[in-house]
């Protein structure tokens, strides 16, 4: 398994550099803040930018399966991608941050977030393509965007449940009960919480369509590689 994920990580190298790279744009983007205002007003973008990463690496965990591979623990490593998932996408709502401050000019704070925001939405779209690509290769076509569009629906619902209601993914360990509760409230009365379920919507249709985009920009950057040219003169 290790060496598998080893294999995974060597196979996608070049992309892992350029993601790492972004975020540390990020981070440096954070600290520099830091040390200019002496301030850590923004350090909690630090830990949303960890929390977004998390889901990748269940990604390169699913990714080293095979299709003979234990498939309760298949169905494991998934739930816990699906758990964290919502913390990558999530950054983007950092947004509401966003007022002028003392200190620092107002677009400072505007690429600082815009960076950690980008970098979130990329990682979750990035574990979400690979797992994709991983299902499509066991299940077909058809399954793979089934569960892609169900991941981005539960995700987006995932985010507001954290914006608004401020839960975190490991409130399902930490307090399951009043979890539970709450989003069973949701589904049970949905006309008694039509915002939510608006607001919901709209962040999964944002979400679906800009992975929808960035799929098709995967699947042509590989069709390029494949492209046979010939010369029009002969």
């Amino acid at each position: 398994m290790i060496n598998r994920m080893i294999q995974f990580a060597h196979r996608h190298r070049l992309l892992l550099f350029f993601v790492s790279l972004s975020c540390m744009l990020s981070i440096g983007l954070a600290f520099f803040r830091f040390y200019v205002t002496d301030s850590l007003i923004f350090g909690f973008l630090l830990w949303n930018l960890f929390l977004a990463a998390i889901p990748m690496g269940f990604a390169a965990l699913f990714c080293a399966f095979n299709k003979s591979s234990n498939k309760i623990a298949m169905a494991c490593v998934l739930a816990m991608w699906l758990l964290f998932f919502p913390n990558a996408p999530y950054i983007l709502t950092d947004l509401l941050h966003l007022y002028p401050r003392r200190g620092i000019p107002f677009w400072y704070d505007l690429v600082l977030i815009f960076t950690f925001a980008w970098n979130g939405v990329m990682l979750g779209y990035l574990s979400l393509l690979f797992i994709h690509n991983k299902i499509e290769l066991f299940y077909g076509k058809v399954k793979a965007w089934l569960f892609s569009l169900a991941s981005l629906s539960l995700g987006s619902f995932g985010i507001y449940l954290g914006r608004f209601d401020r839960w975190n993914s490991w409130d399902i360990l930490q307090e399951p009960i009043p979890l539970i509760k709450g989003i069973a409230s949701y589904v049970i009365h949905p006309g008694a919480h039509s915002l939510t379920w608006f607001i919901t919507g709209i962040i999964a249709a944002f979400l679906i369509v800009g992975y929808a985009f960035i799929r098709q920009l995967s699947l042509l950057g590989f069709n390029f590689e494949n492209i046979k040219y010939t010369n029009p003169d002969k």
